[in-house]
């Protein structure tokens, strides 16, 4: 993807008419990759921390090409598991990078 594209995980307990929603009528969408996950949705639980860990690898290239990250959520639920996808998905060291070059940035509240 390289450093000017855009990419999105997103996850909500459900979907909703107000939940981000895939693009539709074939029309490219303005971000060149959407990851969508809705927790409640599905027997299993799933969250955006787990659709993380499966991208691992674009996550590391994109990270590699100056990527920075925006997390915005729960700061007792979501965010210390996206914190934790990350260190487990980039290496404690490239995370370390990410934080102290401030391209991890976080809205929890």
């Amino acid at each position: 993807m390289g450093a000017t594209g855009w990419c999105t995980a997103s996850g909500t307990p459900r979907t909703t008419p107000s939940a981000p929603q895939k693009p539709r009528n074939g029309r490219r969408p303005a971000l060149e990759r959407v990851d969508l996950v809705f927790s409640r949705d599905q027997a299993q639980r799933r969250y955006a921390q787990d659709r993380l860990r499966e991208a691992g690898g674009a996550l590391r290239q994109w990270v590699a090409d100056r990527a920075v990250i925006y997390v915005c959520g729960s700061l007792e639920g979501m965010a210390p598991g996206v914190d934790s996808a990350l260190r487990e998905v980039l290496g404690a060291s490239a995370f370390d990078a990410l934080v102290a070059e401030g391209r991890y940035r976080r809205d929890v509240y």
